[in-house]
């Protein structure tokens, strides 16, 4: 691992801003787009990641039980404090041109729910419930530099329809790619329950909708799989290759 930050990402009230991204050692910083997420405090430091070729591809189910998966070393990252590190696991694998990720680590309890509408009966609207799902970001660039990539995988907005958002890293913050993302928020004027979901699915399109995910919690471990083309053919993705720099983040549910 490299003893070095990846990036870290600091907010103020009108703005987040991004101090030295990556190993090219450019700083970056100004207000954020309307379309720019907003992200944890800070990333993992740099690790390289290796991907072997296999010949059977994992079956993407946030599973472990794919043979590929049994011979291949993982990464381990750690986020939070020197003190009390979270460690996180990270193996790739190659087939058929399509890179596949696995990411590991103790994430407590199953965090899908996502801000879901609560009824406020004396008022007689919904407002949003204090519930956050759980969200992790993993960043992946080349070693000649360039463009970074991140994948935000959400536990209760991408994963039920088996993506992962893909985004850049553009003006100093984290942009969704170009296209339709796989959810939306809805709004109910009427009665509808106690709680009702905010977010709803539906098919995405376009370069936001490249990398496949899904999440599997299982006694409090979470696994994550990921999977997407070496080379997507969007100008705004990076071309995988099979040795790359990775990094995580993470917003943990509640």
């Amino acid at each position: 691992m490299m003893a070095f930050n990846m990036f870290r990402f600091l907010s103020s009230a009108s703005a987040v801003f991004m101090a030295g991204v990556l190993m090219a050692g450019v700083a970056v910083a100004g207000s954020v787009s309307p379309k720019t997420f907003k992200v944890p405090m800070a990333f993992s430091k740099l690790a390289l990641l290796k991907a072997p070729e296999v010949d059977v591809p994992p079956v993407l189910d946030g599973m472990t039980f794919d043979s590929c998966w049994r011979n291949i070393s993982a990464v381990t990252l750690r986020l939070g404090s020197e003190e009390n590190p979270l460690p996180v696991e990270v193996k790739a694998c190659v087939a058929g041109g399509v890179m596949y990720l696995l990411v590991r680590y103790q994430a407590g309890k199953d965090a899908r729910l996502h801000r879901p509408w609560h009824w406020d009966a004396k008022r007689k609207i919904y407002v949003s419930g204090d519930e956050r799902e759980e969200t992790l970001y993993v960043a992946l660039r080349s070693l000649n530099g360039g463009k970074t990539d991140v994948w935000a995988w959400r536990a209760g907005r991408t994963d039920p329809a088996g993506f992962a958002e893909d985004m850049s890293i553009v003006n100093g913050g984290l942009v969704v790619d170009s296209g339709r993302g796989c959810w939306y928020s809805e709004y109910l004027g009427g009665f509808a329950g106690d709680m009702v979901p905010r977010f709803m699915n539906r098919e995405p399109s376009g370069s936001v909708a490249d990398v496949r995910a899904r999440g599997h919690w299982d006694k409090g471990r979470l696994t994550i799989e990921f999977a997407r083309k070496l080379d997507t053919g969007w100008k705004d993705d990076i071309v995988l290759g099979r040795v790359l720099l990775v990094s995580v983040a993470r917003e943990p549910g509640r």
